[in-house]
This record gives C-alpha cells, sequence and structure tokens, in this order.
C-alpha cells in the first residue's frame, strides 16, 4: 500500500537537504568585502574595470542563486502544506519540519540579497 506524500516527501526533503548546503555554503564564502579585497584600482589601472566587473557578475550570479533557491522552495512549501493532511503520523510530522526549512529557505536568501 503506497502512502499518500511519501514521494513528494522524499523529493523535497532532497531538495531542501541540497540547498541547505548550497546556501550555506554560498552565505560563508560570498563576502563583497572579500570578493574585492585584493583590488585596488590605484595600482592596477585599466585592469581593475576587469577585476569589478568580474565581481559583478559573481554578484548577480550569487544574487541569481539566492532567488532561484527562494522560489523553489515556495513552490515546495505548498506540496508540504498539502501533504500534512497525510495518514501517516511520521508524514505528517516531517512536512511540519520541511515547513520550517521551506520558509526558512526562502526568507533567508532574501534577506541575504537585502543585506549585501
Amino acid at each position: 500500500m503506497q502512502r499518500k506524500g511519501l514521494t513528494s516527501t522524499i523529493i523535497i526533503s532532497i531538495f531542501v537537504l541540497i540547498n541547505l548546503f548550497i546556501f550555506f555554503t554560498m552565505l560563508i564564502h560570498a563576502d563583497p568585502a572579500d570578493l574585492s579585497a585584493g583590488v585596488n584600482p590605484e595600482e592596477m589601472g585599466e585592469m581593475s574595470i576587469l577585476a569589478f566587473l568580474i565581481y559583478g557578475y559573481v554578484m548577480v550570479f550569487i544574487w541569481g542563486w539566492m532567488l532561484l533557491i527562494a522560489l523553489t522552495h515556495a513552490i515546495c512549501l505548498i506540496f508540504t502544506i498539502r501533504n500534512r493532511k497525510a495518514d501517516s503520523r511520521a508524514i505528517r510530522i516531517i512536512n511540519i519540519v520541511l515547513d520550517v526549512c521551506n520558509v526558512a529557505l526562502i526568507i533567508t536568501p532574501i534577506l541575504k540579497i537585502w543585506v549585501f
């Protein structure tokens, strides 16, 4: 007998774990002060334009990736809320935990973009 909501719970759990790892990796390593720390426009001359251009592309990539994480988990939140009505108590509890993780993965990337 297949339980209602089991496959979507497993798939959403995998998404949450992967995106938590990616988000915290980006959160730790993506500090704008660190990205532009080695660039001194007075010493580099016109080559500093290239350094700041690369810096801008990296920041746009990070912002886009964080918005993609927030959008993905906004969609996943709909399914986890729906799965809270499942027959199995374990699936309901897992989906409540996934609700909290999804809300955190929606709010924190947006806050991180706002802080940048």
